[in-house]
């Protein structure tokens, strides 16, 4: 698959997440039960999500992540609520790139970034995040550095 990256500026977005960690062997159990848990407690609270759930990166080391997995809200949780806190998407530059396919080779989605970033002497700036369209298609999000 080709990947083509561009560069867009987000806008600071809300969010409900839950912070976890997981390993390469259970990543998918980990977001999957993680986004049924913030679902519901948006429901229990009645709060819209107003975009698809994501999964962002906060640290990989060894094979073992730490998560931050939920939904884009309107505007911020008011408190934390069992495992589901607030959190936000900060503004800024980002990479991103669309991947169709398993989740087992998103890891191209990310090379390609990469060589694309150092292609164009630019650098990451942040943790990064994947919006899940479906079960195979995926908008990945790098932040870059200004």
């Amino acid at each position: 698959m080709t990947y083509a990256i561009n560069v867009v500026r987000t806008a600071r977005q809300h969010t409900a997440v839950i912070k976890t960690s997981a390993t390469l062997a259970t990543v998918g159990d980990v977001v999957g039960a993680s986004i049924g848990k913030v679902s519901a407690t948006l429901e229990k609270k009645k709060l819209e999500p107003i975009g698809a759930p994501f999964c962002r990166t906060l640290e990989f080391k060894d094979g073992n992540m730490k998560l931050e997995i939920g939904f884009p809200i309107a505007s911020a949780l008011k408190s934390q609520e069992g495992d589901v806190q607030p959190s936000e998407l900060a503004a800024g530059e980002v990479a991103t790139t669309k991947h169709v396919g398993s989740q087992d080779e998103s890891v191209k989605a990310y090379e390609a970034i990469h060589a694309w970033a150092q292609k164009n002497g630019r650098n990451p700036g942040g943790a990064p995040w994947e919006v899940y369209a479906s079960e195979t298609a995926m908008e990945i999000f790098f932040p870059l550095s200004p």
